[in-house]
């Protein structure tokens, strides 16, 4: 059993994160993306002490959908499961606890500005999803200090 982590895809600034989420939290780290804005991927990959696990996505609109998240449930059937923010995956991941009775806790975590936070949105999509889903999450990781505040 892993807990398991569904992230974007590889930043610099999270290396550290997703090494500890790994290391010391038993966190199975699935970045779909690799991410061309980041010029140096291979050197960011060394500097990693987990294995990276790729995962197969599909695009629906502007969203990243991940393919096969049951089958990574059924394998690792973990405890904790952290999505980005409010994403669809964060939505399946809801729906397949209520359907299937899988007792992972689903927890989300927001980068989101405190402009965002006060009504400044950047789609219907996310102001919808940011107003009903928070409530169905087990708990949120809010990573701006002043959004967090407010």
């Amino acid at each position: 059993m892993r807990n398991l982590y569904f992230g974007i895809s590889l930043a610099t600034y999270r290396i550290d994160y997703y090494n500890f989420l790994y290391e010391h939290c038993d966190f199975e780290i699935i970045l779909p993306l690799v991410n061309p804005d980041f010029c140096n991927q291979e050197k960011m990959e060394r500097e990693c002490r987990f294995p990276i696990v790729r995962a197969d996505i599909v695009k629906i609109g502007h969203r990243y959908v991940v393919k096969g998240l049951n089958d990574f449930l059924k394998k690792y059937t973990p405890e904790v499961v952290i999505v980005p923010e409010f994403s669809l995956n964060a939505i399946q991941l809801l729906v397949y606890r209520k359907l299937f009775s899988y007792k992972y806790k689903v927890i989300s975590q927001c980068d989101d500005s405190l402009d965002m936070i006060k009504g400044n949105d950047f789609s219907l999509y996310h102001r919808i999803s940011r107003k009903y889903l928070p409530r169905l999450f087990d708990s949120l990781i809010l990573v701006n200090p002043r959004v967090r505040d407010w």
